[in-house]
């Protein structure tokens, strides 16, 4: 049995917006594209998507080939988590230590690095804008969403030491 970095994110958290934050942390290209009728805009991820997955409580958020994040070519999302909220078990190395921590701070929630230990490690609030739909809030949480940016070499060897897997991407 392998060890998981138990990211646990709000009801409110998109599955559509985390698959975009994880793109940006791993470098994939974002852009910002303005609406042509109305103030503000959406931002885009090059090289990921969400599609469905054979277990009905998840999809699948995939990158094309070419695009390094880690050990496997996808990340299951968890709709219905065990204690309430939306879920992520990807492999503890420092690449996902790091994401996690990128998507807990940003839309709330809870990281465990090693899901063998009951701890949790870091608790962040829900973010109120991660459920926006529209308006000012709207264009402020695609503002938030761009300035995650990529995972640097500082966060990653601070992942590191929380990390259960040294290897993988560094």
């Amino acid at each position: 049995m392998s060890v998981n970095v138990r990211i646990q994110l709000p009801d409110k958290a998109r599955i559509n917006n985390v698959a975009k934050v994880i793109g940006i942390a791993a470098g994939l290209p974002a852009v910002y594209h303005k609406f042509d009728d109305i103030k503000g805009g959406y931002v885009e991820v090059d090289g990921i998507e969400v599609s469905p997955s054979s277990v009905p409580q998840c999809a699948e958020i995939t990158w094309r080939e070419g695009v390094d994040l880690g050990d496997s070519r996808y990340v299951l999302y968890h709709f219905e988590w065990s204690d309430g909220g939306r879920g992520l078990l990807p492999p503890s190395t420092p690449f996902w230590c790091a994401v996690g921590l990128k998507l807990v701070s940003l839309f709330g929630g809870s990281i465990q690095f090693r899901d063998c230990s009951s701890d949790v490690d870091f608790r962040f609030p829900v973010n109120p804008l991660c459920g926006a739909t529209n308006g000012d809030e709207w264009e402020a949480w695609q503002q938030e969403m761009l300035a995650v940016g990529p995972i640097t070499e500082g966060d990653l060897r601070y992942a590191r030491t929380f990390a259960a897997y040294k290897g993988g991407r560094e």
